[in-house]
């Protein structure tokens, strides 16, 4: 069994799958708000990795937050959109209250892309722009037959875009949550992030964008 962990700016999800070769989810992830609490909220991800895993032994945790990882990549250095996790003992915990697996941690951005590298459809060199909470990005290139992850600065490609589209920003701007957003509302915000990503587009020319 092998457990994958999104855990994002507002929401976590935890799936499960049994094979990594053809990771196909075992019913449905499973998702809650994030407390900003890390106590709490490492107490859910423990809960249910082993709820997902339902006693099979869990081989390895594969997990992506906000922010910037440490040198060692075991907790998080920084992140504006989950402060609350940042200098905690993220991987040493989650492995310990796993029963001591394996735990593989990095940004969200770097694990997303590597995800649709290895599984997703895109063979050749590709952006990945990630829209949640915040709002980032990076690029695939292929180096010795391998694909590797370029990280583009954050304040160069996406600080203008977050200030616009991001989600914590949208819901100080419209004052509610952008899952009570109207059709309307998603008007808005589609012209906008239609103007940052042909911005995106024409300032780093990928030959594809995810």
């Amino acid at each position: 069994m092998y457990i994958s962990i999104d855990a994002g700016g507002t929401n976590t999800r935890i799936a499960g799958a049994s094979s990594i070769e053809n990771p196909v989810f075992i019913g449905e992830p499973l998702r809650r708000k994030n407390t900003h609490d890390f106590d709490n909220d490492l107490a859910f991800m423990v809960e249910s990795a082993l709820k997902i895993a339902d006693g099979e032994q869990i081989e390895a945790v594969g997990i992506g937050t906000p922010g910037s990882p440490n040198d060692d990549k075991t907790e998080i250095k920084s992140a504006k959109n989950l402060a609350s996790w940042a200098g905690k003992p993220l991987v040493a915990s989650l492995s310990e209250g796993l029963g001591g697996c394996p735990v593989f941690y990095d940004n969200d951005v770097m694990s997303a892309e590597l995800g649709e590298a290895y599984y997703g459809h895109s063979e050749d060199e590709f952006a990945y722009v990630i829209w949640g909470t915040g709002i980032g990005g990076g690029a695939i290139r292929h180096k010795d037959g391998k694909p590797t992850v370029e990280v583009l600065h954050w304040r160069t490609y996406f600080g203008d875009w977050e200030t616009d589209n991001g989600g914590a920003e949208l819901a100080k701007k419209f004052g509610k949550a952008p899952e009570d957003f109207t059709i309307a509302d998603w008007e808005v915000v589609s012209k906008d992030f239609r103007r940052h990503l042909i911005t995106y587009l024409e300032t780093h020319r990928p030959n594809a964008i995810v």
